[in-house]
């Protein structure tokens, strides 16, 4: 019996939905995966069968708070990691995701460092992941994990440093949960926000093993294009920091998103 579950969030018919299936099965431990969807397709069955996977089928709408959600019910091991469908999970990933855990069985999420694809172009360094690997460095201080609500919330005021794919939730401590509909781009941020106000600890696993695919036809960068970013970011600051400050944050924030797509 495994203890970690990929739950593969899908729509429409992604061309990288291939290799990010593949990049499940070369995973170093086993872990269960199904592809979670609420838009069915011809493509998605085929790619199910290639695999040997479940395609678990939502009803309603398609949303990616109510997608996230459903796919997170799902899952029925302690373990959990939402694999977005364009991505790629190197194959130490959910080894390295579940040593960290084991060492602190108070873990509510583990996560990773990530690289980016931009069409074939592997990104290793742009300001945007410059920052978010600072403000990482700074909250856990060399450390392996945060406890302290204070401490979490520091990791998240400063912008979402968390990378939403590398993310491995430990379901057996956090129990049901859902995503909030209020969000369509920082449904994550807002997610860590409110685990980070649970008892639990926060675990940064060392080294980027995923990879993070960039491009238009994403439904975080349709977002961005319709100026939802800067709206969800101050929504986001403001919880964080008083309002005119929380204003100026979001300023500066959005300069290290400049020509991010």
């Amino acid at each position: 019996m495994t203890s970690h579950s990929f739950a593969v969030l899908a729509h429409g018919d992604s061309p990288y939905l291939e290799d990010c299936l593949s990049s499940l099965q070369r995973q170093t431990v086993r872990s269960d995966a199904y592809i979670s969807t609420a838009t069915p397709s011809p493509f998605l069955e085929r790619a199910a069968a290639r695999h040997g996977l479940p395609l678990r089928v939502r009803a309603g709408e398609p949303g990616m708070a109510a997608d996230w959600s459903a796919a997170y019910a799902l899952c029925r091991t302690p373990y959990l990691t939402l694999a977005h469908q364009d991505d790629l999970y190197h194959p130490r990933y959910a080894e390295a995701c579940l040593a960290a855990a084991a060492r602190r069985p108070d873990c509510l999420i583990a996560f990773t460092g990530y690289d980016e694809l931009a069409g074939e172009r592997t990104v290793r360094w742009s300001l945007n992941m410059a920052v978010k690997r600072l403000i990482a460095a700074l909250a856990f201080r060399g450390g392996p994990a945060l406890t302290a609500p204070r401490r979490k919330r520091a990791l998240l005021s400063w912008g979402c440093a968390i990378p939403c794919p590398s993310v491995m939730f430990h379901k057996g401590r956090i129990g049901d949960f859902s995503f909030s509909p209020d969000y369509r781009v920082n449904l994550d941020w807002d997610a860590w926000a409110r685990l980070a106000a649970r008892d639990g600890a926060f675990c940064r696993v060392p080294g980027r093993l995923m990879t993070h695919r960039r491009h238009a036809a994403t439904a975080t960068a349709a977002a961005i294009g319709q100026g939802r970013r800067r709206q969800e970011d101050l929504s986001m600051f403001r919880r964080f920091w008083p309002g005119p400050l929380a204003a100026a944050i979001a300023r500066l924030y959005a300069l290290s998103l400049l020509g991010r797509r």
